[in-house]
């Protein structure tokens, strides 16, 4: 009975032992946070001040810092102009606790943030003032939180040169007289950047100049075509050609209508050399036929007379009884024949 009582005893005291070593004196977790909504600087920057237990670990959006025996002081800094809910979360001995803090963006943040968004934005449109970049600038200004009256005054002079900015892009695209003459009187007005708008209607000109001295090129080598397509000569033909190959780039309609010519004046000259040779034919017969006639009339013609076998005279026809044949004159001679007193009185 003794043995049981103190086995009792003995547990009973162990007990006791054990809830005032993990229970009864043990320290709660605690987490104060100085202010649960502050403001930040004109910086944007603001500070969470609290404490906690010495030993706990502490988080800030899941950022552990560091403490002084318990105590902490946590600068943020705000990366938006809207408030924001920041957790500070401690863990003491495996209790967790959590609070929020409200971190709001003061007045002179506010302005200064976005007065600076402001100038980032009217600087590019001031430098390249054109219909994209006043838009984005437009856009900006007119959601600021109050009307900055210098701001707005930047925002329309720009607007004033988006008619100049439209006037050169469209000279750019379409380098005509008519357009760079626009372009240069919409310049006049200008006050923004000048210079390099200045620039941009020099280059303009520049290539209306080359655009204009192209088509006075191309005018003279077309007239040229059509003229050497009329005429179907060398000489027209040559000089279309040269023309034709001083343009800075290749007219191919230009092109195979000159070599059409080249064809049509091949054939022209295969035809008045076919022409030539049937005349130059045709002359030389002529001229032999003639010459054969002409050597036809220069040798005279032999004279015949009518003779008999054994008759002494030669007759010009039948004279009297006998066997008459043809016989030359100088053949009669040759017999010694003379002439009949009847046929040659």
């Amino acid at each position: 009975m003794k043995k049981i009582l103190g086995k009792k005893s003995f547990w009973l005291g162990m007990i006791v032992f054990l809830a005032l070593l993990t229970g009864c004196n043990a320290e709660e977790a605690f987490l104060t946070i100085e202010k649960a909504s502050i403001t930040t600087s004109e910086a944007g920057t603001a500070t969470i001040s609290g404490e906690t237990n010495p030993d706990s670990t502490v988080k800030i959006d899941e950022k552990t810092i560091e403490t002084d025996d318990g105590s902490f002081n946590h600068e943020i800094s705000l990366t938006s102009l809207t408030d924001k809910n920041v957790v500070v979360t401690i863990d003491f001995n495996g209790d967790e606790l959590k609070k929020e803090v409200l971190v709001r963006p003061s007045s002179t943040f506010i302005e200064t943030t976005e007065r600076a968004d402001a100038e980032t934005v009217l600087a590019l449109a001031e430098k390249n003032p054109n219909q994209k970049n006043y838009d984005q600038a437009f856009t900006l200004i007119a959601s600021l939180s109050k009307e900055y009256s210098d701001i707005s005054e930047r925002l329309a002079i720009i607007e004033e040169h988006l008619p100049i900015i439209t006037a050169i892009e469209a000279a750019e695209t379409d380098p005509t007289r008519t357009n760079l003459t626009i372009a240069q009187e919409k310049l006049e007005q200008a006050t923004l950047n000048k210079s390099a708008l200045t620039s941009r209607v020099t280059s303009i000109e520049e290539n209306v100049i080359k655009k204009e001295e192209v088509e006075k090129q191309t005018a003279d080598a077309l007239a040229a075509v059509e003229k050497a397509e009329q005429s179907l000569n060398d000489e027209d033909y040559n000089q279309a050609v040269t023309l034709l190959a001083a343009l800075p780039t290749t007219n191919t309609d230009l092109t195979n209508r000159i070599e059409q010519v080249n064809q049509s004046i091949a054939n022209k000259k295969a035809e008045e050399q076919r022409i030539a040779e049937e005349a130059a034919a045709t002359a030389a017969a002529e001229a032999a036929a003639a010459a054969e006639e002409n050597a036809n009339a220069q040798t005279p013609t032999a004279q015949m007379v009518m003779v008999t076998p054994t008759g002494k005279k030669y007759h010009t026809h039948k004279c009297g009884n006998g066997n008459y044949s043809e016989a030359t004159l100088d053949e009669a001679l040759a017999r010694g024949l003379t002439p009949c007193a009847k046929c040659f009185p």
